[in-house]
């Protein structure tokens, strides 16, 4: 329960308490389910059917990102202040806000996405993978369980957190990860 604690106030610090100017070089790290915030910087997470997800991407000022519909799972959504809007992917039985780690794709306000994860590429320990429409993806070797993404001219950094290792950069290597539509 300690290192989810510090893994959940690391994670906030990284998403809520950076200034633009600091890089997204330290993004790499375990993302903590929105549930385990604190209930006054996040929203309660809900459950939201696939059609439900689209109306409000439809009407959202932030992209909300997604890997589609997928069998045996319920799609968990949570919009945080500042804009950050994560999409987990639930097994049947879990409840919205459960806190054990699933698929989850986050999309982060950032004013200079693109620079950082460019930025975050350059280290020894990333992997960069080029994504259709001139973004770039990044991740760290040695956890293969947070891929980052960005694109040029676009204010918002998507990440994609699969407890299983290598299963984000899979999924980002075969192009499921999509603005909802």
């Amino acid at each position: 329960m300690v290192a989810v604690a510090l893994a959940a106030a690391f994670v906030a610090w990284l998403v809520f308490g950076r200034s633009d100017s600091e890089t997204s070089t330290q993004t790499f790290g375990v993302t903590t389910p929105p549930g385990n915030a604190p209930a006054p910087t996040v929203a309660t997470p809900a459950i939201a059917t696939p059609s439900q997800l689209r109306a409000d991407a439809a009407g959202s000022a932030v992209p909300i990102y997604w890997v589609g519909a997928r069998t045996r799972t319920k799609i968990e959504l949570t919009r945080a202040p500042g804009g950050t809007v994560f999409v987990r992917y639930l097994p049947p039985q879990a409840r919205a806000g459960d806190t054990r780690a699933f698929l989850t794709i986050a999309t982060y306000p950032r004013a200079n996405a693109f620079v950082e994860v460019q930025r975050a590429a350059r280290s020894s320990k990333s992997k960069t993978l080029a994504v259709a429409g001139g973004g770039v993806a990044v991740y760290d070797t040695g956890r293969r369980t947070n891929v980052h993404i960005a694109y040029p001219g676009q204010p918002y950094q998507i990440e994609i957190f699969a407890p299983q290792p290598g299963a984000a950069v899979q999924l980002v290597e075969s192009g499921a990860v999509r603005p909802v539509s």
